[in-house]
Order: structure tokens, then sequence, then C-alpha cells
């Protein structure tokens, strides 16, 4: 298991009361932002956007950071509200064992950046986002030379 699959672990615990099992990894299934549009299901996609290798002075650590885009989805300002809520108190400060991926130190960087997606159509209703990033610091198995 990786530090992807750790990480929707993690969002899973604690706000699948909000957004079920629509945690998406990359890109959300058409068929979410198709109901998103019409008013129902909020969800959740997340993307790695950068993982660093962590040194020392003689060899590499065994420690590795990883950054994270996590974007929450809703089709009211309060649900995208209430849900990134969750997500910031779900990730940061924690750290144990998720998935068998040790997490050393989880941490919000960027707390939320808000958008608003405008309907295409008559038929569609805005799409309301908000952006959180997260460093997520873990163990990994250190090269020797």
């Amino acid at each position: 298991m990786g530090v992807k699959t750790a990480l929707r672990t993690q969002l899973l615990t604690d706000v699948s009361a909000e957004v079920s099992t629509r945690v998406y990894q990359d890109v959300a299934p058409r068929e979410a932002l198709k109901r998103l549009h019409s008013h129902a299901e909020p969800f959740i996609t997340f993307q790695q956007i950068a993982n660093y290798g962590v040194d020392n002075l003689t060899a590499a650590s065994g420690l590795t950071e990883v950054d994270f885009q996590i974007d929450v989805w809703a089709a009211t300002t309060a649900t995208r509200e209430a849900i990134a809520e969750l997500v910031r108190t779900a990730l940061d400060g924690f750290r144990g064992t998720v998935s068998t991926v040790d997490i050393r130190s989880l941490r919000v960087t960027n707390k939320g950046r808000d958008a608003v997606e405008q309907p295409q159509s008559a038929q569609e209703k805005a799409i309301y986002r908000t952006t959180i990033e997260a460093s997520v610091w873990h163990s990994e198995t250190a090269p020797t030379f």
C-alpha cells in the first residue's frame, strides 16, 4: 500500500458521513460531476503534486515528503465549507500507521482556496470547490550504497 491509499483511507475515516466513498484519486468520474450539477452528492478528489526525498548529511534519511492537493466539490457553499473543515481536522496534525504506511507527520499547509464553476447550461447548477494542500511525511526504505 502506498501513501495515496493511506491518504484516501484517512479521509474516508472522518468524512464518509458526508461523501460516502466518493473520494477519488486524480479525477472524479464524469457521472459524479453530472450528479453534482443537479445539486446532489458532494465528493473529494486528491492528487499528488510533489514528492521530495529527504537526505541527511551522509545518506538518505528513510523519510519522504509528499504534497497533495485535495479538492472538496459541493453544490452549496455551506456543504463545501463543512466538508473542507472535516478534511482539515481529519488530516492536520495526524501521525500514525494507515494502510501499512508509517505517517510521521501530516499537516495542512493551505487551508483552502475557494472557487465557483459556473453552469454551462440552464439545466446545470454552479459547483463550489475548495482546494486544500497537505504535506505527508512518511517512512520509506532508504537506499544503501
